[in-house]
């Protein structure tokens, strides 16, 4: 009885907050709407009486009629003595409509003096385009009290009203047009970020903030940061000389929703649930439901870190009712996927009930780490099919992660109160992807410049040539390079949990355990086995082959097994491992024993 009496006033406010919301939001158009509604009921019980008095006869349509009429001052005029009701709505109708055009006057007025303001303004946030990630980011940067700008074509009079209410600035026009990004004043702005949602804009956006910072020479850096999800675009603009060309004050940055979807996905909920020791037999099995955009992405992140001690490949399980021809393209783009995890590809319907039995099968089977992941075509097809999936797997401890994209109050169900369980989890929800946090990765960026700060300190000590592409300063360093620093630190929790270790942040002192500045000879050499098989994992999912060494065409002579490699090449990834506690200091995180 107490979970319900707590979901009901968890609906009401809910409810509550939401009127809350829109009250504030539009509160002068719904009190105009209402003087509105009030003068055309007035207009017609006034009208009513006069034709009434005059004895004339008139329909109930005509009086609605002339009471609407009285908005726009066509029907107000009368002879003779008039009702008070008439009398008043005379004058209210039209007071709501001139109440309506100062108001619309105001909030363009309130915006064409932010604009004017933007001549004077450095160090702001420019966001082209006001889609679902748009908004987001911009209400992020906002609450953070930095100044945003928000570039629009189609802006419309709700655009205006959010502007306003944030407190941003938008601008209409075409975020490809150079002299709107001058007006914006890109050049003194200190994060640009392309997120329309067609990726050729987002590039085209990016090449024109190229040049404008090429011939500006700003005063500080502008990072800039283009939305792509399109794999082959993707792979073309990696070789653009934005990203080769030595610009000191500009830093381009590729970034993909639903990349950082599955990267999150995985950062709150582990594959490894179960430790996986060095000499443990089980492995994980990640079972996929829907392989479009997200699904893509989640098998990819989880082929790039589903790698722990025991050495043994991740299984994904991917079911998709068009799965033949999405197989096709997806191994059209990545053709040794399948070198780095065991795939098995259904062609079936989610429904399909020997799918749903093969699930039962494969829960029962203890060496296997199971998890689902659902991502469908919409939120609600998601949802009811996790019941589904959880009804059948109920007395199994397997957890079912449910993509909700949209911030709606679906999501909202699977709160451990409102009765869903504690298998079911949504993710991928806007408001937890197009975070600020997520997108600039402070933290995972100044770790992932770290490792190959001293990897590049390493190999010139051997006498490696400076002018390898994989040892390139950060900021002139190709995509490719700085991905695989940013998989390396994205993997340091897994390895850390393979020795049963955790991350701590310093603030938040362990008083009862001591800080791990330094592992046992067994733990690097774990670790270290660890690193190699991720490394070389991330090495042929990008398209790399094993031979003499060749940035350019992709080749590499150490993509081979542990056990193969010299003791000389062993020790770069036993270094690496070495040197956890210390980069992991410098973002603020202690390691503790468990």
């Amino acid at each position: 009885m107490r979970t319900r009496e707590t979901g009901n006033n968890n609906h009401i406010g809910s409810v509550s907050g939401s009127l809350s919301k829109i009250w504030r939001r539009f509160w002068p158009m719904l009190i105009l709407l209402g003087i509105s509604v009030v003068a055309v009921f007035l207009g017609y019980i006034g009208f009513y009486k006069y034709f009434l008095m005059k004895e004339t006869p008139v329909s109930p349509l005509s009086i609605l009629y002339r009471s609407l009429q009285l908005i726009t001052l066509e029907s107000g005029y009368v002879t003779g003595i008039m009702p008070w009701e008439l009398q008043l709505a005379r004058f209210l109708a039209p007071l709501a409509l001139i109440g309506t055009i100062l108001s619309a006057l105001m909030i363009n007025f309130n915006n064409q003096l932010h604009v004017f303001l933007l001549k004077f303004t450095k160090k702001h946030v420019i966001i082209c385009g006001m889609g679902r990630n748009g908004r987001q980011l911009a209400y992020n940067f906002r609450k953070q009290n930095r100044k945003v700008v928000i570039i629009e074509e189609d802006a419309k009079l709700e655009d205006l009203e959010f502007c306003k209410e944030l407190g941003a600035t938008i601008l209409h026009g075409n975020a490809t047009d150079q002299s709107i990004l001058l007006k914006a004043r890109i050049d003194r702005a200190e994060h640009v970020i392309a997120s329309c949602g067609v990726d050729e804009i987002n590039i085209e956006i990016s090449m024109q903030a190229f040049k404008i910072i090429n011939d500006k020479d700003p005063k500080h850096i502008v990072n800039f940061y283009v939305h792509i999800v399109d794999l082959k675009l993707l792979n073309l603009f990696k070789s653009h000389k934005i990203f080769t060309v030595t610009i000191d004050k500009f830093e381009a940055k590729i970034f993909n929703v639903y990349e950082i979807s599955a990267r999150v996905l995985f950062q709150n909920h582990h594959l490894d649930r179960i430790r996986i020791a060095e000499d443990s037999p089980g492995i994980v099995n990640l079972v996929l439901f829907g392989f479009g955009k997200m699904g893509t992405h989640i098998a990819l992140q989880t082929a790039r870190i589903a790698h722990y001690a025991n050495g043994k490949k991740p299984r994904i399980t991917i079911i998709d009712k068009n799965m033949d021809e999405k197989k096709e393209l997806f191994l059209n783009n990545y053709p040794r996927f399948e070198k780095v995890c065991d795939v098995t590809y259904y062609n079936k319907n989610i429904e399909s009930l020997d799918i749903l039995s093969e699930l039962s099968d494969w829960a029962k089977d203890n060496n296997q780490c199971i998890t689902i992941a659902i991502c469908l075509g919409n939120d609600w097809l998601n949802f009811s099919n996790a019941l589904k999936i959880q009804g059948k797997l109920n007395t199994f401890d397997i957890p079912i992660l449910v993509r909700m994209a949209n911030d709606s109050t679906l999501p909202n169900l699977f709160e451990k109160d409102n009765g869903i369980g504690r298998q079911v989890h949504a993710f991928g929800k806007t408001s937890e992807v197009s975070t600020t946090e997520i997108l600039l990765s402070e933290k995972l960026n100044i770790l992932a410049k770290a490792i190959h700060e001293d990897f590049v300190k390493k190999q010139l000590f051997i006498g490696a040539s400076p002018n390898r592409p994989g040892l390139q300063p950060w900021n002139i360093l190709h995509p490719d390079f700085k991905d695989s620093s940013l998989q390396q630190a994205d993997h340091i929790p897994a390895k850390l949990r393979s020795i049963k270790c955790y991350t701590r942040d310093k603030k938040i002192e362990e008083t009862d355990k001591m800080v791990v500045d330094e592992f046992t000879t067994a733990e690097i050499e774990i670790m270290a086995k660890m690193e190699h098989i991720r490394w070389v994992s991330e090495r042929l999912i990008d398209g790399w082959t094993q031979g003499e060494y060749d940035a350019e065409n992709r080749v590499n002579p150490h993509l081979i097994g542990w056990n193969k490699l010299t003791d000389e090449v062993k020790d770069f990834d036993r270094d690496a491992v070495r040197e956890i506690p210390r980069l992991l200091k410098k973002t603020g995180l202690l390691i503790y024993r468990i």
